[in-house]
């Protein structure tokens, strides 16, 4: 298995990091990009095993940081940059899926992954990762499968309270248990989801998806309800290509925290699901 750091140049001026995997392949493969969640990094706890696993047994898989994650140091201390962080909103995420994909297309990313590519784009979110991949997959025809862990139903999560007290400090700040930080969101980030309202309705673009779609939920997940899988389930019960699978004795994050150490059976099964509705 082989593992090339690419970085993509925004208009910011930030970069979009990514890790390419890929293996030795005796015909074409599609790419699978995996996306994490709100206040994740392309090297967060199971993704890097996730996107080994998919490399080795499905085709050449991307893991991607957005330029505004914050993340400057993510080995067994994450540590945040509060100051770019502040500044993300959904919109700029989906630009930046939208621009990997763009890249890809054109065979700007490493020439040898374009070599085998067969046309194909597959996409892995977890939580906000997974809500993303709904996103993108309505908006570009070269998403072929979506495989969704954890995932969110609705960006709204906020109460009005909230969200007017959001507005009349311009800025919202939570603490970040994994790191100790007060981390900060900028008024921007609930503007562009009230602005979008249409644009970001994870019910209804998932329920206009035709595409294979698999939807992986844990049935202890206290950060993502059970009942948000069941809703998004709801949602694509029309679509013959959708399967559900819901992890008994599993939490939002499948038994893993960061640093990664090992896997456990919660994981090896998402991982095993994965792989099969990919293959």
């Amino acid at each position: 298995m082989n593992k090339i750091p690419f970085s993509i140049p925004t208009d910011k001026p930030l970069s979009v990091n990514t890790d390419i995997y890929y293996g030795d392949y005796d015909a074409k493969k599609p790419i699978s990009i995996v996306i994490h969640g709100f206040k994740g990094f392309r090297n967060w706890g199971f993704i890097p095993f996730l996107s080994e696993s998919i490399s080795k047994d499905i085709g050449p898989s991307i893991n991607i940081d957005f330029s505004h994650n914050g993340i400057k140091r993510d080995d067994k201390i994450i540590e945040y940059d509060v100051s770019l962080f502040r500044k993300n909103t959904v919109s700029k995420m989906l630009d930046e899926i939208q621009l990997l994909i763009s890249k890809i297309e054109k065979g700007e990313i490493d020439k040898e992954i374009y070599k085998i590519w067969n046309g194909e784009i597959y996409l892995l979110g977890h939580s906000l990762g997974g809500a993303l991949s709904i996103l993108t997959a309505s908006e570009n025809n070269l998403v072929k499968k979506i495989c969704i862990w954890g995932t969110i139903s609705d960006l709204d999560r906020n109460t009005d309270r909230q969200k007017k007290i959001w507005k009349e400090e311009g800025i919202m700040e939570f603490k970040d248990n994994t790191s100790g930080q007060d981390l900060i969101l900028n008024v921007s980030y609930l503007l562009d989801k009230e602005n979008n309202v249409k644009r970001f309705n994870l019910k209804d673009k998932i329920s206009s998806l035709s595409i294979p779609i698999c939807i992986i939920h844990g049935t202890q997940d206290f950060t993502v309800r059970l009942k948000e899988a069941k809703e998004l389930v709801e949602a694509s019960k029309s679509n013959p290509n959708m399967k559900y699978f819901f992890i008994e004795k599993c939490g939002h994050t499948f038994g893993i925290r960061h640093p990664f150490e090992q896997s456990n059976p919660q994981l090896d099964e998402a991982v095993k699901i994965s792989k099969e509705f990919l293959s």
